[in-house]
Formats: C-alpha cells, sequence, structure tokens
C-alpha cells in the first residue's frame, strides 16, 4: 500500500503514480512487516521517529502528529503533518471522523512550510543583490586609478594630467601633423615646445621644450618632470627634480632601469628618456602607497600664488591678488598685503618727467608727468607737450627746396640736399621746448667746432589761421622759414639712403634700444619694484606690450 504523508489518503500497490493526486506529495510506501497496533504514536512527520510522549521531534523540531499502528509503519516521510495507520489505513472512502480532525491540520501546514520557503527566496535573492553590488564596488574602487601604476611609456594625457598638477602655468598639447606622436606644448596658451611620445624606440627625442639654457626653473623643468614622473610612477615630486637636475648636471642617469639622457645647445635643452622592454611594466607599487597616504600640506595664498602644497605642489584656488595703496608724495602705489610697489611716488615721477624732458624726450617725460598730474606744475608740463606734439610733420625751407627738417615728437631731424635717391646729410637732435615771449620754442644747445661755446639753435612754432610753421634762429649761420611740406613721414622713413633704419624690438634690448626701435616710446609705462628689482610693463596704443626686468626686454607680447 502508498500513502499519502500529507493528506493521509491510501492507494493499492498497483497504483500507478508516484504523488498524490490531491495534493502532490509524494506517496510514501506502507510496510506490513509488524503486527498491528491499534494504539496511538507521536510520529515526526518529517524524519519518521516515535516518541512517547512530547508535542515536538527531539531530533529536528518539527511537531509531532499521532497516528495508529506499528512504530515503523510509515518511512521516507518528506512532507509535515502526514496521517499514518499501520494495521488498518483508511481507505479513499475511510473514516471521515479522522479525515475531518487531521485533513485540515495538514493544509495549514503546508501552507506554512511554503511562506516559509518563500521568505528564504527572498532573503537569498536580497543578499545576492548586496553581495553584486559589493562585487561592482570593489571592481569600480579599484579601477578608479586613472593611469598605470607600473614603469610604462605614457599616454600625452598622462603627462598633461600630470604637468597641471605642479606648480606652475596651464600646460596643453595639441598634435603636430609633421611627425607621428608629436605634440606641441603650450603653457598658458604660448608654444614653447615638442613632445614625441615614440621616441623610446626611435632615434629621435623623448622630450624637449626650447628655452634657456641657463633657467633650470624654466616651463621645461615642468614638462621635464611632469614626463618622469608619468614614465615611473615610483617617483614622488622631490625625486623627480632632483632626478632632473643630476641628469642635466651629469647628461646621463639611470633609476629603476630607465636611462635619462640630455643633449644642451645653444637655445634649447633635450631630455631622452628610454624605457627597455624588460623593464616596462615593472612594479611601481612605492608610489601607490605615498599617493594614498599623501595628505596635502597647505601653503597659504598669497597676492601672487594660489594655495600650495609644500609637499607635491599641487595648488587650490586662485592667487588673493594685490591690494592696492594709492600713490603718495613719498610713497608709490603699495599693495597693504604683500608690500609690493607699483609705479612711483608722486615726486619720483614728477622728477623723471623733468629729467626726461630735459633730454628731450618729450613722450616718455609726458607718461611719467601724467602719473604725477595733480603734483606741482605736472599739468603744464603736460599741456606744454601736448602743444609740441601738434607741430608733428614734415617741413621744407620756403628758399631751399631741397632742405627738410622733420619734427617728430620733440625730435627734429634735419635733412640737407634731401631728393628721391636719398640726401647728403641727416642730424637728429633732442630739442627742450619752452615758452619765450608768449611763442612756443625747441631749443637745443651744441658746442660750436669743437671749441668750449655753446650755441643756442632756435626753433620757433608757429600758428596763424590754422597754419603751422617754423621759423628758425640759428646762431651765426641766420635763421630760416619752413613751412608744411607735401611729403610725410613714411616717405623719409623709406628712403633707401637713410642711415641707420630702425629695427624692430627684440629681447635682450635696452630701454634706450626700443625707443629707437620701429615701436619707438610706449604710451604708458607700469612699473612694479620688488626685492629682485623693478619689472616694467611698455603699453603701446596698438595693445601692444613690451616687458623689461631692470632695464632689459624679457618678453614682447604683440
Amino acid at each position: 500500500m502508498f500513502i499519502c504523508p500529507k493528506c493521509g489518503k491510501e492507494y493499492p500497490n498497483d497504483f500507478e503514480g508516484a504523488f498524490c493526486p490531491l495534493d502532490g506529495s509524494k506517496l510514501s510506501k506502507q510496510t506490513a512487516s509488524q503486527p498491528e497496533d491499534e494504539s496511538p504514536h507521536l510520529v515526526c512527520p518529517k524524519c519518521g521517529r516515535e516518541f512517547p510522549d512530547g508535542s515536538y521531534c527531539r531530533a529536528d523540531g518539527t511537531r509531532l502528529i499521532e497516528t495508529s499502528g506499528s512504530p515503523n509503519a510509515v518511512s521516507d516521510v518528506e512532507q509535515p503533518d502526514k496521517k499514518e495507520s499501520a494495521g488498518n489505513p483508511p481507505a479513499l472512502n475511510g473514516n471521515s471522523e479522522q479525515k475531518s480532525t487531521e485533513k485540515p491540520k495538514g493544509k495549514k501546514k503546508g501552507k506554512k512550510t511554503l511562506a516559509s520557503r518563500i521568505a528564504k527566496v527572498i532573503g537569498i535573492l536580497f543578499l545576492s543583490l548586496i553581495a553584486l553590488f559589493l562585487l561592482f564596488a570593489c571592481i569600480g574602487s579599484s579601477s578608479s586609478k586613472k593611469w598605470p601604476k607600473e614603469i610604462h611609456t605614457p599616454s600625452i594625457e598622462e603627462i598633461e594630467d600630470k604637468a597641471n598638477s605642479l606648480k606652475g602655468p596651464k600646460a596643453t598639447f595639441s598634435e603636430n601633423p609633421s611627425y607621428k606622436d608629436s605634440y606641441h606644448v603650450l603653457l598658458d596658451n604660448k608654444e614653447v615646445g615638442t613632445i614625441y611620445l615614440s621616441a623610446y624606440d626611435s632615434e629621435d627625442v623623448g622630450l624637449y621644450v626650447e628655452r634657456s639654457a641657463d633657467d633650470p626653473e624654466s616651463a621645461f623643468s615642468q614638462l621635464a618632470v611632469a614626463a618622469i614622473m608619468s614614465c615611473d610612477p615610483s617617483n614622488k615630486l622631490e625625486d623627480a627634480k632632483e632626478l632632473l637636475k643630476k641628469v642635466v648636471d651629469t647628461k646621463e642617469e639611470e633609476k629603476n632601469g630607465v636611462k635619462y639622457t640630455t643633449t644642451l645647445t645653444a637655445d634649447r635643452l633635450i631630455l631622452r628618456i628610454d624605457i627597455p622592454e624588460n623593464v616596462k611594466g615593472a612594479s611601481a607599487t612605492a608610489s601607490d602607497s605615498s599617493e594614498s597616504e599623501h595628505t596635502h600640506k597647505w601653503v597659504d595664498a598669497t597676492c601672487t600664488e594660489p594655495k600650495t602644497c609644500s609637499e607635491c605642489g599641487a595648488t587650490e584656488g586662485d592667487p588673493l591678488g594685490h591690494d592696492w595703496k594709492d600713490a603718495s608724495a613719498t610713497e608709490p602705489k603699495t599693495c597693504s598685503r604683500c608690500g609690493a610697489t607699483e609705479g612711483y611716488s608722486t615726486e619720483e615721477a614728477y622728477n623723471k618727467g623733468k629729467e626726461y624732458f630735459a633730454n628731450g624726450d618729450l613722450k616718455e617725460a609726458q607718461l611719467y608727468f601724467a602719473s604725477a598730474e595733480d603734483y606741482r606744475d605736472s599739468s603744464d608740463y603736460i599741456s606744454l607737450i601736448d602743444r609740441v606734439l601738434q607741430f608733428n610733420g614734415v617741413y621744407v625751407d620756403k628758399q631751399r627746396e631741397q632742405e627738410y627738417i622733420v619734427l617728430n615728437d620733440g625730435r627734429i631731424t634735419s635733412y640737407s640736399h634731401y631728393h628721391s635717391a636719398g640726401y647728403d646729410s641727416g642730424v637728429t637732435l633732442d630739442h627742450v621746448p619752452q615758452e619765450e615771449d608768449g611763442r612756443l620754442v625747441l631749443i637745443d644747445k651744441y658746442e660750436y667746432q669743437g671749441t668750449s661755446s655753446f650755441i643756442d639753435t632756435k626753433y620757433y612754432l608757429k600758428e596763424e589761421d590754422g597754419n603751422k610753421s617754423i621759423e628758425t634762429e640759428l646762431g651765426l649761420e641766420g635763421g630760416r622759414d619752413y613751412v608744411p611740406s607735401d611729403k610725410t613721414l613714411e616717405e623719409f622713413e623709406k628712403n633707401p639712403n637713410k642711415t641707420p633704419q630702425k629695427v624692430a624690438p627684440s629681447i635682450g634690448m635696452t630701454a634706450d634700444e626700443v625707443r629707437n626701435s620701429t615701436w619707438g616710446s610706449p604710451s604708458k609705462i607700469n612699473a612694479t619694484t620688488t626685492a629682485k628689482g623693478t619689472h616694467e610693463q611698455w603699453v603701446y596704443s596698438t595693445s601692444r606690450y613690451i616687458y623689461l626686468d631692470n632695464g632689459i626686454v624679457t618678453s614682447i607680447q604683440d
């Protein structure tokens, strides 16, 4: 016979099927090897063990059920709340009273077991989702390191990121179409050199930046240090700086199997980095811990520098900028925060203006008088200079048509026998303007024929009814009258025999050489004085600038 352990239904031996057609439970075979026993027994529906008393199985905690028959009448019990009978098991139409009391218990137990299993499945799924989330979080964390941490040939993006993490101008790279894996290097949008990435396996250089040969702290240093740290991440900032300094001194260094060489020419320093194949991929874990554990040691921002880490050189934020206090009679414009100065005190500016005025450099004098406009008689000087500048132009002798004078910003150039092919002589002298009996006059004093006697040459600037003219008083030679010519200043400038031609300003020129260049004198001068000397910015009307340090041109912006 077969019995359903859940609902207690019995089926004959020739029943076709292994599961109860009512509830789907697996049928158990009922044995009849022992004599019938009608006394009730307490049986565990899960493990099949029989107990004389108690309510729960001592082996697995399942609630015991009551049944009659032999103690071993039921085997292979898998479901709770089964109904067993060894001696006289009920047929399909068996004891109605027994079914009415036991059957509902089996159904209630089955529902509880199903709910318990569903809860377990949901719990397992929930824990699985948490495990997957933690797994992906770990993978994401491990992959958050942007660049490899071993010795390798870096990408241009690595070098750019590293260069911009260091203290210095903003670095950008643009592809060089002339060479493979070659990039132009720009600092603050100014091109300073080129980087070759394919050079490690070729005869080309690995990295070169045009720079001054005697300036190890220039743009080259920022880019070279970035390349060294990118190739071998075990090099921290100070390590890379020290290595660069050594290789510049010794021309060749090796570290961790990587070879560094430098070549110095007249106008550039070339750094080459060679990484042998057997060295590529070598561990650089030394930098992993240092980078992950590094804590910035910030130095507060200043007027000219952002907040900066004293160890790695990283920066944050912007410089504070100067907090200027207006210039006084005795003090130049001064920063109340750092003490830097700009320009001159009004007294110094006034004296500078008089000095240039006395030398006939009217444009330069005008700049200094303008910065001290309300001081003493600066405004009188400015007015006088403005009147002279209005006479700029070319004038021809009324009596001698080949005799010209050119008046340009207070400088008079006298041309003898000027014609289209050139002129016999041309002399330029500075003339100091002043008023004489209400007339505007330019005076030039020169030593007569090598003697100690000085003769004044005076040029009276006259304007009547809007017509300008110049009348000269040439001492021993008498006077001449000049009237405006139809020639222009450009014609005189382009004359092939004019000596000498002016040149464009260039780095290394002195202040006087710049004034005599094609740019001439600036429209404004901004000066900053620090412990290192005087830095000047010469401003021209066409938004061009020239920068001088201690009187020498260091930079030109056109």
